[in-house]
């Protein structure tokens, strides 16, 4: 849940943008008298689905910036690398515990962020921070040598620069 809440944090500045494009897009699809109505249909609905899901995800963050307050920079700093921070960090662990309570209170579960995987914004933002998050885990100082490997996949390692 951890990458979904950071996700929900660091996706909030372009929520007003992708909410200016899918009105656009939407008046676009309503106002076209050359195309088959149902598929147009389809596709209003579509969109105004995206929308829905865009506005919970600022109503979300908007709840979690008051909750946590300075914290929710904490999250975002640690799910993007800044400033040397990781998940594992003391301060980002307890900002993430008092987010997640904050989100079951909204009566938000972990299952229920799942739903916003069909928002391409907020899927594409989820895939980043995972893939962000591997690679700050491929490298692991060995404290015992006093140098960093770097572990690959099926046990390999090799000696870091």
């Amino acid at each position: 849940m951890e990458i979904e809440i950071a996700a929900i944090l660091t996706v909030a500045c372009k929520l007003a943008q992708l909410e200016r494009i899918l009105d656009k897009r939407m008046e676009r699809a309503a106002l076209d008298t050359v195309s088959p109505t149902l598929p147009l249909l389809e596709k209003v609905r579509k969109l105004g689905e995206y929308k829905r899901l865009a506005a919970n995800l600022a109503v979300m963050e908007h709840r979690l910036h008051c909750a946590l307050g300075d914290d929710a920079n904490l999250i975002t700093y640690a799910a993007n690398g800044r400033y040397g921070l990781t998940y594992s960090a003391q301060r980002v662990r307890a900002a993430f515990k008092r987010a997640k309570e904050t989100l079951e209170n909204l009566g938000v579960r972990c299952e229920s962020l799942k739903e916003y995987g069909e928002l391409p914004l907020y899927a594409a933002e989820c895939k980043k921070l995972r893939r962000l998050r591997r690679q700050a885990d491929i490298i692991i100082p060995d404290a015992c040598r006093g140098a960093a490997f770097a572990c690959f996949p099926g046990d390999r390692t090799a000696q870091a620069l």
